[in-house]
Order: structure tokens, then C-alpha cells, then sequence
């Protein structure tokens, strides 16, 4: 699973800020492999606002009741109105 799971990992150059959201009880992707992603990317200077969401499993993150979906809204109204927030090194 694990060499599949690495095939669909992105590592490209990206220049826009990054929103990463994730429930710690993810069946399908390992907390460790969003965690590993985040430090590359604040290691390589990018601009990453990470959220993981305790109890929270792959598709529950994203349910009506999550609160992903506010800090996704939070982050786009920021980065709509010129700051790119991230969280790198917290």
C-alpha cells in the first residue's frame, strides 16, 4: 500500500500557498506521510497552512460537521484578500 500511496504523492515545485487538512485517524493515508509533506515543503520555503483534525478518519475530515471546512473558508478569505498564511515551523 504503501509504494501505491507514494505514486499519488505530490512533490512538484508549487508556488501557491498551500491549505494541507487532515484527520489524525485517516484509514487511507498515514498521518505521517501529510506530516513528512508538510516539512519538505516549509523546509523548501513554501508558504503551508497545516490543520490535522483529531478523531477525524479520510472522509469524516471532511464532513458537514468538520472544522475543516471553516479553517479552508478562513484560509481562502486570506489568501483572496492578499496574505498567504501558513503555519510552518508551529
Amino acid at each position: 500500500m504503501h509504494e501505491r500511496l507514494s505514486q499519488n504523492i505530490a512533490d512538484g515545485i508549487v508556488a501557491a500557498p498551500l491549505f494541507l487538512g487532515q484527520g489524525i485517524d485517516d484509514e487511507v493515508i498515514p498521518i505521517t506521510m501529510q506530516r513528512a509533506l508538510d516539512a519538505k515543503l516549509c523546509a523548501s520555503g513554501r508558504t503551508v497552512e497545516t490543520h490535522e483534525y483529531p478523531g477525524r478518519s479520510h472522509m469524516g475530515v471532511i464532513a458537514q460537521d468538520s472544522p475543516l471546512i471553516d479553517d479552508l473558508f478562513a484560509w481562502a478569505d486570506a489568501v483572496a484578500a492578499g496574505a498567504a498564511p501558513g503555519n510552518c515551523g508551529s
